[in-house]
């Protein structure tokens, strides 16, 4: 039982420290995409524009920065409809000959603003939230990604809005993490392997007591 134990601990220890020094190339960079126009209700009497929606359907988007690895992000850039829950949407942006793919996986930290006074006549709400999900592109291995979203809507009313008065855009980035999706870090394989080793040799030393 202790050979199994250090050789098994052995070979989780090399395979931490393998990991950390492979060749996978992970994206790491960001992104920011914005003005595309969602489609809202233009009905009279509109108490929402975006705060109350669970599904945006987002027009074509312009990158308007980016850095890294998605440094020089550009046209085309196209953005999925985003659905809360369950979480779906997918947006790419194109970096020289590469076309990376973020899709999304979870939503978090949902803040909707409700139609208030903008001032002048003017109504406005907002919907605010945290996304994480994977990105794909080029000859980079599929990676970890963070970021924000943020949807303003805006129309003419007092309390309510003027029917066909309604607009409303949105703004997103997102940062690669230059991590693998649902891979345990090198760190932690090694601290796994020493614990393995040092389970093996205390079951050798309760043995030879």
């Amino acid at each position: 039982m202790r050979r199994l134990g250090l050789t098994l601990g052995a070979a989780v220890v090399a395979l931490g420290l393998g990991a950390g020094s492979a060749q996978a190339v992970f994206i790491n960079g960001s992104v920011s995409i914005s003005n595309g126009g969602i489609t809202v209700s233009q009905a009279a009497g509109t108490t929402s524009i975006v705060s109350a929606l669970t599904t945006l359907t987002q027009g074509a988007p312009v990158a308007t920065s980016s850095s890294g690895d998605l440094a020089g992000a550009g046209a085309p850039t196209t953005a999925n409809a985003l659905v809360l829950s369950p979480t779906s949407g997918q947006y790419t942006v194109t970096v020289g000959g590469n076309v990376f793919t973020f899709v999304l996986t979870s939503v978090s930290a949902v803040t909707p603003v409700a139609l208030h006074s903008l001032g002048s006549g003017t109504l406005g709400d907002s919907l605010n939230f945290n996304v994480a999900g994977t990105v794909t592109g080029g000859t980079f291995q599929s990676t970890n990604f963070g970021g924000t979203y943020s949807a303003q809507g805006s129309c003419v009313g007092t309390t309510t809005c003027n029917a066909g008065t309604q607009t409303a855009s949105w703004s997103a980035s997102f940062s690669a993490t230059g991590s693998a999706p649902g891979v345990p870090e090198p760190a932690s394989l090694a601290l796994l392997g020493t614990a393995l080793v040092g389970l093996g040799f205390a079951r050798w030393r309760r043995k030879a007591a």
